[in-house]
């Protein structure tokens, strides 16, 4: 306490310093000592909390079904979410704690902020609890850090808010997506005492002493990190588990092969996913991210624009083949590169001139991905609909090569 109570400053008049003075309210916002103080003082709302748990007068909400996780609180900052069960007890308890904290820190509770949510739970219930505890009583879904809570994240109508948010925030998502998603991957792997790591693994079972990871089950959150580890769509589906390895030393670790620091980082995932040379300007929204596409044929197109697709050439910039191993796999003699793949080769050549054929134009297509795609795409016109039509049989085609 001797750096709150023994504080001092002075200020600068005409150029000046004035004598020192102490303050009389203790530290400044802005004081690199802020932050701890508020720690200790919400640390002791999680001593109270845990206290009233253990000791039977407040029921957590309990996860999971062979290993039982009881969560009561979760704080984040100066926000607090306390959880539990449908109970009289619980609101007393609740509110008992509440008043009790503002009495041994002196800090003060906003009731009138604060706001009371059920799940399962009538209306007239939830008035009469919020009135004991002098608060709101909210609906679901609510936003709590910046995301929805509760609702029904099958319908388009819950994620509108999200990315809303998202559109005006970042407008080049695509690949920032799954580096963060291959954050959270190296989270499950390293954080093995956070809570949320403690709950996943009670939900979703342990193997070698970690989260099991399995595709296809639980929330869309956990179904979507499966489809990022596993690479889902991507040719380099192993992008992910193939930089991470386990280093065996006195500790057992796991560590990242794209950064010098053997951590994770974000950055170093981005820069591996995505082309150094290539930028998707906005001339090409229109082939990226159609909604009559399937997301792993989408994901395709979007790396075919990057330039990041497992071709020879690519292979070989990675040092994966030989320069003398990147011979067309057609046979034509001609290396195998992007351009030559999917738009020059004689033998996959074929078939764009069978499609252009079938759907009765005799032209000859350029032999670059970006004039190619405006070409055959514009064969039936520049109408929205005919544009369409057209960009989803280009991207067919590309696919089935």
């Amino acid at each position: 306490m001797e750096c709150v109570t023994t504080a001092t400053a002075s200020v600068l008049v005409n150029g000046c310093p004035t004598d020192e003075f102490h303050f009389e309210r203790g530290l400044r916002q802005g004081d690199p000592l802020s932050p701890f103080l508020f720690l200790l003082a919400a640390e002791g709302l999680n001593v109270m909390m845990s206290a009233v748990a253990s000791n039977g007068l407040f029921t957590s909400y309990s996860v999971g079904t062979q290993i039982l996780v009881s969560v009561s609180h979760l704080q984040f900052a100066d926000d607090t979410l306390l959880v539990g069960i449908k109970s009289w007890a619980n609101v007393r308890a609740m509110k008992a704690v509440l008043l009790l904290f503002e009495a041994i820190s002196g800090l003060k509770v906003n009731f009138h902020k604060s706001m009371l949510f059920g799940v399962n739970i009538t209306e007239s219930w939830l008035h009469e609890a919020a009135v004991v505890m002098h608060c709101r009583h909210g609906r679901l879904p609510f936003i709590y850090l910046g995301l929805p809570i509760g609702g029904d994240p099958r319908k388009l109508i819950f994620w509108y808010p999200l990315v809303e948010r998202i559109r005006r925030r970042l407008s080049r998502w695509k690949s920032k997506n799954l580096s963060l998603g291959g954050k959270w991957v190296w989270r499950v792997l390293e954080d093995k005492e956070s809570l949320w790591n403690v709950v996943l693994r009670a939900k979703y079972g342990e193997f070698g002493g970690r989260v099991r990871f399995c595709e296809g089950v639980g929330s869309i959150w956990w179904r979507q990190l499966n489809q990022v580890r596993a690479g889902v769509g991507l040719v380099e589906s192993t992008w992910l588990v193939d930089n991470i390895g386990r280093k065996v030393d006195i500790a057992d670790r796991w560590v990242w092969r794209l950064h010098s620091s053997q951590v994770y980082t974000v950055h170093s995932a981005y820069s591996y996913l995505t082309a150094v040379d290539t930028n998707i300007t906005a001339d090409f929204d229109q082939f990226l991210w159609l909604k009559a596409v399937p997301l792993k044929v989408n994901i395709f197109v979007w790396r075919l624009f990057l330039n990041r697709l497992a071709t020879k050439d690519n292979l070989r910039k990675r040092n994966i083949l030989e320069a003398t191993n990147v011979s067309c796999g057609a046979l034509c003699g001609n290396e195998e590169d992007m351009d030559h793949l999917f738009f020059q080769c004689n033998y996959y050549g074929r078939l764009w001139l069978m499609i252009s054929d079938w759907l009765g134009f005799v032209t000859v297509l350029n032999g670059n991905l970006y004039s190619h795609a405006h070409q055959f795409c514009a064969l039936g016109g520049f109408s929205k609909n005919s544009m369409q039509a057209f960009t989803i049989i280009w991207i067919s085609v590309l696919y089935t090569i």
